[in-house]
């Protein structure tokens, strides 16, 4: 910045001398990079890829061969558990895929198995918030049993003990939670 102050030609090529060097730290620096390359957690699927391609394209420009079915490997190596499923399938397929096809394949995985994970996070909540329905116990001899006093002989509709029993689940008198069990 203060090299080439007021004088862009000179800046980008100080840059590109900089960011395009092809001496050899640099070129084992990106090899490191790409080779230990896992993607974290809570990262997201894009910016996994973006960190895989700017190592290859800095080795690529630097003048190494790299091929697209090594860095398919690569990213596929540094993939979670979550996205085993992918991996056995797209290992299997017999036909070459380019990386940005492969690219495209990751990317509707990843949102295919975000949205199924939403939907059962949100039916798995409404089956949490929904009030539970009235359902009688019947003792081994075929007798009824209130859900409200726990007596034998009547249902709860038709209750008049004052010693209600409580859910200790939801803290209501409609049932107990022995019958959710």
């Amino acid at each position: 910045m203060h090299d080439t102050a007021n004088n862009g030609r000179e800046a980008l090529w100080i840059l590109t001398q900089h960011y395009g060097s092809t001496e050899k730290p640099r070129i084992l620096s990106l090899y490191k990079k790409l080779t230990a390359l896992k993607m974290g957690v809570e990262e997201d699927t894009m910016d996994y890829l973006i960190h895989a391609e700017h190592a290859a394209t800095g080795l690529r420009k630097a003048g190494e061969a790299i091929t697209d079915n090594i860095v398919l490997a690569i990213i596929l190596k540094g993939l979670p558990e979550f996205y085993k499923p992918f991996v056995v399938v797209d290992t299997q397929l017999d036909r070459y895929k380019t990386l940005s096809a492969f690219k495209a394949a990751l990317n509707n995985y990843s949102n295919t198995e975000a949205i199924r994970s939403n939907q059962e996070q949100s039916s798995a909540m409404a089956s949490k918030t929904r009030k539970p329905t009235r359902v009688q116990s019947y003792n081994q001899e075929g007798t009824v049993q209130c859900l409200l006093c726990g007596k034998m002989g009547h249902k709860s509709q038709d209750c008049r003990s004052t010693s209600k029993l409580q859910c200790q689940f939801c803290q209501q008198q409609v049932h107990v939670e022995s019958i959710f069990q």
